[in-house]
């Protein structure tokens, strides 16, 4: 991790990686601990993890720190965080528009420069502080029918949906003694 990367980010930011460059059980793990330094669970205070159901999530030893630490961590099943995930509803959609407005007038005030991943935190840190605030966050958990509790928010026919699209059609296994 080249710690330029983070170069004004917002504070308590941490950087993880992985050798393809996409999330796995190390850098998870490492996230679950950047999560417990900050967030303070206990086996007094839990607090609500809402995942994606992404492989990295379900390793022994994730598992085992969640639970050591107060964590439940609530996997969404697959396809279902666009209507579940309360962050993917309310507020990585704000985030995008934010931070696209950033990069415009990055833009703008570079003529003939690209941003390089060293200008990245930099200009996702004012789209991040925009579009984490409270109303958006209490929005998502409100509109995923998390917090006020509303079960009518998910309709069944989503999650049907959802595990058809994840549904893989298996050859039948066929006993030639008994055709």
């Amino acid at each position: 991790m080249n710690d330029r990367l983070l170069a004004g980010c917002v504070p308590g930011t941490a950087g993880f990686v992985s050798s393809n460059g996409w999330m796995d059980y190390t850098a998870f793990s490492s996230y679950l601990d950047h999560f417990i330094k900050h967030v303070h669970p206990t086996a007094d205070r839990k607090v609500l993890l809402i995942l994606d159901n992404h492989v990295s999530h379900h390793s022994l030893e994730a598992i085992t720190k969640a639970r050591d630490n107060g964590i439940i961590m609530l996997s969404l099943p697959p396809h279902t965080s666009s209507k579940m995930q309360p962050l993917d509803i309310a507020v990585f959609k704000p985030f995008k528009t934010y931070y696209a407005q950033q990069i415009d007038k990055w833009m703008v005030n570079h003529v003939g420069m690209r941003v390089t991943e060293y200008d990245i935190a930099q200009l996702m840190k004012p789209a991040y502080l925009k579009a984490t605030v409270p109303s958006n966050i209490i929005s998502g958990f409100e509109a995923a029918g998390i917090f006020p509790y509303n079960p009518d928010k998910v309709a069944e026919c989503d999650c049907i949906q959802a595990a058809a699209a994840v549904t893989v059609e298996q050859p039948v296994a066929r006993d030639a003694d008994n055709e």
